[in-house]
Parts: structure tokens; sequence; C-alpha cells
């Protein structure tokens, strides 16, 4: 396993964390450390931020991270070392069980756009184990807006693997429109 500086993975963790969590349901605890294993960082998100978690906001996170497929580790791995967009990131805090906050203005959430984009959320559901069937809905739930895109994952996903794009755009399109409409956003 990986050693990664404590600063890169709070910088990191902190983009995608902490500003999403009203900073209300957190006490401050400090942690001298210079070095750690990115699993014992995983194993307690409080770490990442030095900040120790509420009884309410830990009993929250604990019952959306215990997925019988999603895996944990996997998860805060994939958001440290991998590619990330808006809109795997906003697939991730869902999964997570991160309350966002509705006013920030260093955090956003959003569906994929384009192939691209679509890439980051592909790589999230196959690296993490991601179940759509059990997981989707914790998605949906958080970001229901998020459901045009989910609901058409399996024929996104094929058509993105055989890399057949006219299609792939067409149906992304299809989604996108229902999505802004589901936010209360004009589509032309």
């Amino acid at each position: 396993m990986t050693n990664f500086p404590v600063t890169a993975l709070r910088q990191i963790l902190r983009d995608v964390l902490f500003l999403a969590i009203p900073k209300t349901i957190y006490k401050k605890k400090s942690t001298p450390n210079s070095n750690c294993n990115i699993v014992a960082l995983c194993n307690s998100l409080s770490e990442v931020e030095n900040i120790l978690p509420c009884e309410r906001a830990t009993n929250h996170t604990a019952n959306i991270i215990k997925s019988p497929n999603m895996n944990k580790d996997k998860m805060i791995e994939w958001i440290v070392t991998h590619n990330t967009g808006i809109s795997s990131r906003t697939m991730w805090t869902a999964l997570m069980g991160v309350q966002p906050k509705s006013a920030s203005p260093l955090v956003s959430f959003d569906i994929p756009y384009d192939s691209a984009d679509f890439s980051r959320c592909y790589d999230l559901v196959s690296f993490c184990g991601i179940n759509p069937a059990y997981d989707f809905p914790k998605i949906t739930a958080v970001f229901p807006w998020y459901a045009p895109i989910l609901d058409r994952w399996e024929t996104l996903s094929l058509l993105y693997e055989r890399k057949q794009w006219g299609k792939f755009t067409e149906i992304m399109y299809e989604a996108i429109s229902e999505s802004r409409n589901l936010r209360g956003i004009k589509t032309y």
C-alpha cells in the first residue's frame, strides 16, 4: 500500500468532504502526523481534516457506508488517487453519505455532460464495486436530478465501452435535458 503525505490527502479530501459538510456537526481534534498509510486514513474519515464528527454525523455516514456491494476503502482510494470531476464527486458524495452544503461557493454538484465526464463516473463505479441496483438509489435520494443519467447507466456504459460516440451523445443529451427539467433549468 502506498503512503501519501497527510497534507496532500487533507487538501484533496477537504475539497470533497470538508467543504460539503456543515461545519456545525464537527468538533476540532488535533492529530500530529507527517505521513500516513492511506488505508489507516480511510478507516477514519475524521482524520482527513483532523476533525471528529459528532455522533449524528457518524451514525448517518456509517449507515450509508455499510453497503454490502460498495468497498469503502476503494471509495477513499479512488477519490485520492483517480481522475475526478464534478459529476463523479457528486456520485461519491452521495454514496459516502456526505451531506452537501446547499450554499457553498467552493463545492458544486452536477451530472456528466459528455464522454469525458462519464468516463470518471464509470471509473468510480467500476473501481469501487458499486452495484447500480443497490447503490444508485442512494445517489438519487440526495440528488434526484441525477436519475436520468442513472436510469440510462447500462446503455451509456455499453455505448461507452464500445466507443459508439454518436449514439452515446444522443442518449446523454436526452438525459441532460431531463435532468435540467428536474432542476427547473430551461432547456433550449
